[in-house]
């Protein structure tokens, strides 16, 4: 989701919930621990401006 603050700048906020099936763990991308069950989520807050 993306709102803008004015013509240059935005805010963006962006989430993952993943459930493994199996004996498995859960692991969102490449970036996260794996978890130690069979749940992960994540929740990601940015802002970007252009010059």
């Amino acid at each position: 989701m993306h709102y803008l603050l004015s013509k240059r700048t935005d805010v963006h906020i962006s989430g993952d919930y993943l459930r493994a099936s199996g004996p498995v763990d859960a692991v969102i991308g490449y970036s996260f621990t794996p978890s130690t069950s069979n749940t992960q989520a994540d929740v990601r807050i940015g802002m970007r401006h252009s010059f």
